[in-house]
């Protein structure tokens, strides 16, 4: 079989899903992913926030101190 033969140069062409530059890709990637832990580790914060307010106004003493140790944990990383 010869590989350029006319049935095997109408299968030859560009795979529109492979990026034309990696690097600006791989560039994407890395932005989406620091963009996706900011905002998740947003989100946890408000929720954390949220919690922390109702363990106050619930006077949990226990939950208080655990939701707080969790926040600074979560600010910290």
């Amino acid at each position: 079989m010869e590989l350029s033969s006319t049935p095997y140069l109408v299968v030859l062409e560009d795979n529109p899903h492979i990026p034309e530059n990696i690097e600006l890709a791989v560039a994407f990637q890395k932005e989406t992913e620091w963009l996706l832990d900011r905002s998740l580790k947003s989100f946890r914060k408000e929720r954390l926030l949220q919690e922390i307010d109702k363990a106050l106004d619930e006077q949990d003493k226990d939950l208080f101190h655990s939701l707080v140790w969790e926040l600074r944990h979560l600010e910290d990383v």
